[in-house]
């Protein structure tokens, strides 16, 4: 990437060609950086809801953290006795048990 830099008084060629040589030097380094950035960095999987389900017990969690959980999975969410903002305590557990017995 070539950078020009207009010659103004006081700027003499001396001290213009050094910059331009570390302002390329420093473009290369920064696409160098660029790759090996797009190389190493992978996209990291989401923490599957099973694996937070195992940490903290579903009895132990409010029923919006157990909606929330159950809207995380891709279900046909027309098997489930009603919507998932209406399902009682013991329906969402009862959803995300038999959702981790397809898991196991």
């Amino acid at each position: 990437m070539p950078v020009s830099i207009p010659a103004q008084q006081g700027a003499s060629s001396e001290l213009r060609a050094p910059l331009l040589k570390a302002m390329a030097a420093l473009a290369d380094l920064v696409a160098e950086l660029a790759r090996q950035l797009e190389r190493t960095t992978a996209p990291v999987p989401p923490t599957p809801p099973a694996a937070a389900a195992v940490a903290r017990p579903w009895e132990e969690r409010s029923v919006e953290e157990l909606r929330a959980e159950l809207r995380s999975y891709p279900i046909d969410r027309t098997s489930l006795p009603a919507p998932i903002e209406l399902l009682r305590r013991s329906e969402l557990i009862e959803a995300l048990e038999q959702i981790r017995a397809l898991e196991a």
